[in-house]
């Protein structure tokens, strides 16, 4: 599993209060920007994003 995935698994921790639909729209708009910022480790991201 990469950082990114990670990332996203952790995140998806955070919003399991959110609806299905929310959380999913929610996750892929993060997946998409890390992918497209080319955010490779969980330093950089975090950076960028915070922590999840």
């Amino acid at each position: 599993m990469n950082e990114r995935q990670k990332y996203i698994n952790d995140l998806s921790i955070y919003l399991r209060q959110l609806t299905d639909e929310e959380r999913n729209d929610a996750l892929e708009f993060y997946d998409e920007y890390i992918a497209d910022a080319v955010l490779e480790t969980r330093t950089a991201i975090e950076e960028r994003l915070g922590t999840p």
